[in-house]
Order: structure tokens, then sequence, then C-alpha cells
């Protein structure tokens, strides 16, 4: 089974294109508004004023939330999968010894596994997608960067 594939980085990056272009379309219909609301004042601009100034408060509360929420998400992602991807792969058989607490590696949540390698106990984490491993049953593990990339039964 195959958590993470090559597609995934190129989907990263597609949705953080994405994100940007959402950004500066709604960036541009806020410069257009709050141009026109100062263009069509009339004698009386205080209600125009008062108008101008929400839509920039709101706009600037967008940008907050989108460059410290959603737009920072994505690129961690990207990041994470551009390392991740870029790295040596390792095949390994490995005893499934148990499931350790979440974690969170450079802002991602993470599942954490432990298993017996070579004798010695590794601690390999899950990026993406559901498992449900047997305690003290031997995997095939495809790991890079630490992070479980695909696993299969053993046959050895």
């Amino acid at each position: 089974m195959t958590f993470i594939r090559e597609e995934d980085r190129a989907a990263a990056e597609r949705k953080k294109k994405l994100l940007l272009a959402l950004y500066v379309a709604i960036a541009c219909v806020y410069v257009v508004g709050a141009v026109l609301l100062l263009v069509f004042s009339s004698d009386s601009y205080i209600p125009y004023l008062i108008a101008d100034i929400l839509f920039t408060i709101a706009f600037g509360f967008y940008s907050i939330y989108f460059f410290t929420v959603a737009y920072s998400y994505a690129v961690r992602e990207y990041r994470l999968l551009e390392k991740m991807l870029g790295a040596l792969e390792e095949r390994e058989y490995g005893v499934f010894l148990r499931e350790e607490a979440p974690l969170t590696v450079e802002g991602l949540e993470m599942r954490s596994f432990l298993f017996l390698v070579n004798g010695v106990e590794r601690e390999i984490k899950l990026f993406r997608g559901e498992i449900s491993l047997e305690e003290g049953k031997k995997y095939t593990l495809e790991i890079r960067c630490g992070i479980l990339k695909g696993i299969g039964g053993a046959d050895v």
C-alpha cells in the first residue's frame, strides 16, 4: 500500500499556486471596490468612507487568516513532499511494536509508529493515509526521510 506518490508533489504545488491566484483575485476585487467607493463618493462622503474602512478591515483580516493558516499549510505540505520525495528511499523489514502519540513535524501533524528494524527500535512517521497494523507482525517498509511512503506484508 502506497501512501505518498510522485504525483502528490505536483498536486501540492498546484494547490499552492491556486490558493495564491485566489488571493490575488480577491485582492483585485478589493482594490477595484475601494477605488470605486472613493470615485463615486458624493458630497456626503462619510458613508462611503465608513464603507471603505470596513472593506479594508475585512480584507486585512482575510489576509492575516490566509497567510497564517490556509496558504501556510499548503506551503509546508509542499516543502515536506519536495524534501521527502527528493531523498533516498529505504526498503526495510520491520516488526511493528506500537503506535506512539501523534506529533507535529514541520508544522504538519503526523502519526508515529515504532518498528523494530535490524534489532533497533525506529520511529517512523505517517503523513497521509489510514493504516491498521498488528502488533508483532513483520512488514516491508518503504521509508523516505523517516516518513512511511509505502508498506506491505513481509514474505520472510
